[in-house]
């Protein structure tokens, strides 16, 4: 059935659509006049569950808060009409007979530079409708055209989009547990990664590539699928191929293989970076950026397992804005025995990449809205230390480590004066309603409590400064470190190396004791069962359980920003590389993209979070039922449109406590998990 007349009385439209267009056209955006003819030239996009025209840009997207250009707000209701028409003209809608058209100022994630009108289209896709897809996609360019043509607006301006809902659902994984699959898992993906290299549209670009069940709610019944992570450097266009290329040659080596499911999408991993000073009104009002970054109670002078820190400095962004340094997580607190020291010492276990932003010539970037670690400046001393390494012997001159960290010093500073300008604001009108109105001990009251509570948050501002004024928040010194070249050899694969010590002034080293019962309680109500009761008020303990093949209990992490988290582990493992640490690869060979084993998050919180890991809560360790330390978080992913907020990689302890001992060249001779 046809849609009504669209708005503004322009009646039916003409039914001629442009020239087709034929399988050796260019797979790049033009839009061109035709020889003697009125309609343009429309070459659309295609990938798999998806087309556009004229640019085919990397998902996600995010509505824009941008209003639409008059031009196109002023024919909104008309390009959505003409767009429906058309699609149900091609016998494209959902199953239920509706259509979903939408005509949104869109930008891509974090890139508010890149808003464009788009017509969001939202249809099932199959393989024999992709010359449907492209002949609905090329007749609403058309139609843009004809409105347009005698207007100053460029009808290209307008994006169209259209997606399949295997894009933008929930999607739901877990571990591949059958065993025929995870034997030959190694293999395969090393497979995977060469395909990955043979072609254009992906080499060099890998940022993971994974084995799950993926897809519906009910996870043990998904399809095992090969998840795909890829920088934004790849073409989407190349895709359907490499997915084709990699299902042919992973079947032929072993037809266990064979029904196994690939999806590639862009994806770099957890962000990082943090606002300077003062928040804005928008974060405060966060919920999550309270949860995250607010400072609750007095600052402890005592560091334990899971307390946040960061670089004692500022950093100059690329566009000359100054920002904080980032935060890390205290792992736990380890002892080495020297060849010069027999007496066992303690530092702080960290990663190394949270402590970087300490050296000099560590540098951020802004990309999009969103600040990033940019390379370091050549031959500076975080140039150095990424490639060498960091021992007492070395001449870079990292500055001091503080904790809490300044980013949230800032941020709970602000927050509390915030809160003061508010209640202030509150008072002065509840004043005025008791000059206007009889005598209100309601509202005498209200207003005393409020100027209680300003009293409070004044004191607490107060305490905190008063703390940092004093110097009490200054945490030590880097000990060693990792750099961003070392691997460890586990089996035949190579394992990331990123850890950092911590040299911990004697009066903020606390005992290495974890969280109670009651904290457990409190993040994971009425979930006993799942919660590490052997563990609560105790210290952590030296690893009893080795992680990985055969490891299949829970496991359990303290982090910066998340807390308390529980997470189980996958028998499969996962290849990764890391954005930041790109500018090293030329000085690796084959090396550089790294195997590493995955922690997924496992229970609700009570917040409702499915979480495992956050940006952070690098440097956190992870460990068993019995307190056993099993390793060392350094990162996480969070797969498109994933119902949970990411899975983390961890690095086994026993390999960080070898590679520490190799590093030092026999000056350090013995390490161990800190005894209290």
């Amino acid at each position: 059935m046809e849609p009504p007349n669209p708005p503004g009385g322009h009646g039916r439209p003409s039914r001629s659509g442009p020239k087709k267009q034929q399988p050796g056209d260019l797979l790049t955006p033009s839009t061109t006049e035709s020889s003697g003819e009125s309609d343009p030239v429309i070459t659309v996009l295609s990938a798999r569950y998806r087309a556009a025209w004229p640019q085919l840009r990397p998902r996600p997207f995010e509505w824009s808060q941008t209003a639409l250009p008059t031009p196109v707000e002023k024919r909104r209701g008309e390009i959505e009409w003409q767009a429906r028409r058309i699609l149900r003209e091609h016998r494209l809608f959902n199953d239920n007979g509706y259509d979903d058209v939408e005509l949104i100022h869109q930008q891509m994630a974090s890139q508010p530079c890149t808003s464009v009108p788009t017509i969001a289209i939202n249809v099932p896709w199959s393989e024999d409708k992709k010359r449907l897809w492209e002949s609905a996609i090329q007749g609403i360019a058309v139609e843009l055209y004809k409105m347009y043509k005698d207007s100053d607006f460029n009808y290209e301006d307008i994006h169209i989009d259209m997606q399949s809902p295997e894009l933008t659902q929930t999607i739901y994984y877990g571990p591949v547990n059958r065993e025929s699959l995870c034997r030959t898992w190694d293999t395969i993906r090393e497979i995977v990664y060469q395909r990955l290299e043979s072609f254009k549209a992906t080499a060099g670009c890998m940022t993971s590539i994974c084995l799950f069940n993926y897809g519906l709610q009910d996870i043990d019944n998904n399809p095992p699928t090969i998840y795909i992570a890829v920088d934004y450097k790849s073409s989407e266009i190349g895709w359907s191929q490499v997915m084709n290329d990699i299902k042919s040659n992973i079947s032929r080596h072993n037809r266990e293989w064979a029904g196994v499911n690939v999806h590639i999408e862009h994806n770099v991993g957890m962000n990082y970076g943090y606002d300077y000073l003062e928040p804005t009104s928008d974060e405060i009002n966060n919920e999550d950026a309270k949860k995250n970054k607010f400072i609750t109670g007095d600052y402890q002078q005592i560091i334990k397992p899971g307390d946040e820190f960061g670089a004692e400095t500022y950093i100059v962004r690329s566009d000359g804005v100054k920002k904080t340094a980032g935060v890390g997580t205290i792992g736990c607190f380890i002892e080495i025995k020297t060849k010069n020291n027999p007496t066992w010492t303690r530092y702080a276990l960290t990663n190394y990449h949270t402590v970087r932003s300490a050296l000099p010539g560590f540098r951020l970037e802004l990309v999009g809205d969103e600040t990033k670690p940019a390379p370091p400046e050549l031959n500076s001393d975080c140039w150095r230390v990424d490639l060498e390494g960091y021992f007492p012997t070395h001449n870079a001159q990292p500055v001091s480590l503080g904790s809490p960290s300044r980013t949230r010093h800032n941020f709970t500073l602000g927050y509390l004066k915030n809160s003061i300008k508010e209640d202030n604001q509150v008072i002065e009108d509840l004043k005025v309603k008791l000059q206007t109105a009889k005598s209100n001990r309601s509202t005498q009251k209200t207003i005393d409590r409020l100027q209680e509570s300003i009293e409070k948050a004044r004191s607490q501002g107060q305490q905190k400064e008063a703390f940092f004024n004093d110097g009490k928040h200054v945490l030590g010194t880097l000990f060693a470190a990792s750099g961003y070249k070392r691997r460890a050899s586990h089996g035949y694969f190579k394992m990331r190396l990123d850890w950092a010590l911590i040299n911990v002034h004697g009066n903020r080293q606390g005992p290495n004791i974890l969280p109670s019962g009651e904290a457990w309680e409190r993040k994971y109500p009425g979930r006993h069962l799942a919660q590490p009761t052997r563990t609560f008020d105790e210290s952590l303990q030296r690893q009893s359980n080795p992680f990985g093949p055969g490891f299949n209990s829970l496991v359990f992490k303290v982090g910066g920003t998340t807390g308390l988290t529980i997470g189980k582990y996958h028998r499969t493992k996962s290849s990764c590389t890391m954005a930041e640490d790109a500018h090293v690869k030329r000085f690796m060979a084959k090396d550089y993209d790294s195997t590493e084993y995955v922690v997924q998050p496992v229970l609700m919180d009570s917040d409702g979070q499915l979480k495992f890991c956050a940006h952070s809560d690098s440097g956190s360790v992870v460990f068993d039922r019995d307190g056993g330390v099993l390793g060392l978080f350094f990162r996480g992913s969070k797969p498109r449109n994933s119902v949970d907020a990411g899975y983390g990689l961890v690095t086994p302890i026993e390999l960080v406590f070898k590679d520490i001992i190799a590093f030092s060249k026999g000056v350090i001779t013995e390490i161990r998990v800190a005894e209290d």
